[in-house]
């Protein structure tokens, strides 16, 4: 056989002489050929020797080499070599990584011999040996009276309270505490004057394209609107309260149901209100003592005035009232105060959480959403009529609440440590869980909360924002973070990203309509919406400018001007600005429009 394969080698030799041109004999040939195999064999030793070499010098340091190989010594020899190296280094540590001697092999009994040898046959050696080992261990231990699993229950009983320790240091960066720092400005409005018909096809088109000034002599430091409101509420320095547009149901709460073009102060309130909030047809006040009041209807309870008025006090219709009348005390005193389409909720000083209304889509966080069948297999649903406070607590057993904001038909609660929770309807990605599902329970947001547990490290968030069918969270180091749909037919955000169009941005103020948003961010208003807008985006004449933008655009002719708090609702928005020069070169509304004013001022329904 070697004879024929050496005869084969010089054939080969011959044919690459013939092929190069050289001509050779066959002893030539031969000599050719041998030297070449010294060559070879002089390679391989050496190749070999620099591995053992590495091998020897790194083998104390385990898996991690002691210096890094040349590209030039890293042959497979070499690397088999090394490999072997640290394997033996490896399991000289680990005795349960040894492997057995014929002596130890022949004590075992037949069935630990076929094991043995199945675990062989399907791992290798190296497992093979590392869970016969491990039995053997684990016996001895038994045999010794001894847990076997002590020291793998201490390390877990350590980890699990390194852990605990670490969830107990809950770094508060937000309270619940009373407001007291807003800056006081003008009021500047835009949008529809078509209160009653903005919302159906019939409005006439009386629409304020850009920012107007609006009751100039009176310093606001509060303003209020809600993506299915169509009235707005502001709050004066000396805690008075002002309400202007629809009144169908009593929502502004001046004691009838005509609507208003100008604010009107809410005269039934004799204590200085600190919060509001507004639905589509009512309206909620938190005074400086702590009471919240309610005016508009209460045909789901939203007013949450279950009693705490005589059936003879509401109107049959819807009923509601026309006046604020005070809810019943369940708690410390109230300072945040939200609203959804139907439902109410609030936050006292000690951070619980209260909810109240309809709970259609889970947005009351009760674990239900209230349906059953009545009469006539007609659908309804059985309505929170009095505040309920809602037990919450993120991962980390923070359990106080900071501030809530409501959507149509979804909730946001932020903590004092920055996390997040949301619940209720989960259409387009709202409640930025990953998923369109409606929850009926507060659940946490993963992209969003203290470092060590959320997954986009340390985004502790400051303040919340909700929209119809969206959210909002400007974190504390500023960012601005987006989750849901501003648009029906666009692709919704199914869990909180940046908006990078306001990275870079100081946003201190940021509201979110039916489907407008502005933001105002270093004396600048940005502002974005899809079609049909009817003016609140604050672009200016329609014959020169775009009615809407499907992303942020700055409104130029607002550049300069600080801002210090911006409300957007449906079809309209209003914000306060900082009275300077540049302020008072914007139009007022009562010269712009004094002819529609004139005709819609008072409207009896």
């Amino acid at each position: 056989v070697i004879s024929a394969l050496w005869r084969v080698e010089l054939q080969c030799y011959y044919y690459v002489c013939i092929d190069c041109g050289i001509s050779m004999n066959s002893r030539s040939i031969a000599v050719i050929a041998v030297a070449a195999r010294i060559v070879f064999i002089f390679f391989f030793f050496f190749q070999a020797e620099d591995g053992i070499r590495d091998a020897q010098e790194s083998r104390g340091l385990g898996d991690v080499y002691k210096r890094q190989v040349s590209t030039q010594s890293t042959g497979v020899w070499q690397s088999c070599i090394m490999l072997s190296a640290h394997l033996e280094a490896w399991g000289a540590k680990d005795p349960l990584r040894t492997k057995f001697t014929k002596e130890e092999k022949a004590q075992w009994t037949k069935e630990e011999r076929g094991m043995y040898k199945a675990a062989y046959d399907l791992h290798g050696i190296e497992k093979a040996t590392y869970s016969m080992r491990k039995m053997f261990a684990k016996r001895k231990a038994l045999l010794e009276g001894k847990d076997p699993d002590q020291e793998k229950k201490a390390k877990k009983q350590k980890r699990e309270a390194a852990a605990a320790e670490e969830a107990a240091k809950v770094t508060v960066i937000n309270d619940s505490l009373p407001i007291t720092d807003r800056k006081a400005g003008t009021l500047l409005v835009s949008g529809t004057l078509d209160w009653e018909d903005v919302t159906s096809n019939k409005a006439a088109g009386n629409n304020v394209w850009s920012f107007h000034r609006l009751m100039s002599s009176v310093p606001v430091h509060l303003v209020v609107t809600a993506p299915s409101s169509c009235h707005t509420v502001i709050v004066s320095t000396e805690g008075v309260a002002y309400c202007w547009g629809r009144n169908k149901h009593g929502q502004l709460g001046v004691g009838d149901t005509a609507t208003r073009q100008y604010p009107e102060q809410v005269a039934s309130i004799k204590h200085p209100v600190i919060a509001a909030a507004t639905g589509r047809k009512h309206t909620l006040f938190a005074t400086e003592g702590g009471d919240v009041f309610g005016t508009g209807s209460n045909a789901e309870n939203q007013l949450g005035l279950a009693g705490s008025v005589k059936l003879q006090e509401l109107d049959q219709q819807n009923r509601g009232v026309t006046s604020p009348h005070q809810l019943p005390k369940w708690g410390p005193p109230v300072t945040r105060l939200a609203c959804g389409a139907e439902f109410s909720a609030a936050v006292n000083e000690a951070g619980q959480l209260a909810l109240w209304g309809k709970p259609e889509f889970g947005q009351l966080g009760n674990g239900s959403n209230g349906e059953y069948l009545d009469k006539g297999n007609k659908i309804s649903w059985n309505y929170i009529e009095q505040p309920e406070i809602r037990a919450l607590s993120t991962s980390n057993g923070c359990n106080q609440v900071a501030d809530v904001a409501c959507g149509h038909n979804h909730t946001l609660a932020l903590m004092v440590d920055g996390s997040v929770l949301s619940w209720g309807f989960g259409g387009y990605g709202r409640l930025g869980h990953r998923d369109a599902s409606d929850h009926y329970s507060p659940k946490q947001i993963q992209e969003l909360g203290p470092a060590h547990w959320s997954k986009k490290q340390g985004c502790c968030v400051k303040r919340i924002m909700a929209g119809a069918s969206c959210s909002f969270g400007i974190t504390e180091n500023g960012s601005t973070y987006f989750w849901g749909t501003n648009k029906a037919s666009a692709e919704a955000t199914m869990f909180p990203k940046l908006v990078n169009d306001l990275t870079g941005w100081n946003v201190t103020s940021l509201a979110s309509g039916s489907s407008s948003t502005i933001a105002s961010a270093d004396s600048s208003i940005i502002s974005w919406g899809p079609a049909p807008t009817f003016g609140e985006l604050g672009y200016g004449d329609p014959e020169v400018n775009p009615k809407s933008s499907t992303k942020p655009k700055l409104v130029e002719y607002m550049d300069g001007l600080p801002v210090h708090m911006v409300a957007v609702g449906y079809g309209h928005a209003a914000l306060i600005a900082e009275s300077t020069d540049k302020l008072n070169q914007l139009p007022v509304l009562t010269e712009a429009f004094k002819s529609i004013v004139k005709d819609l001022s008072l409207i009896h329904i």
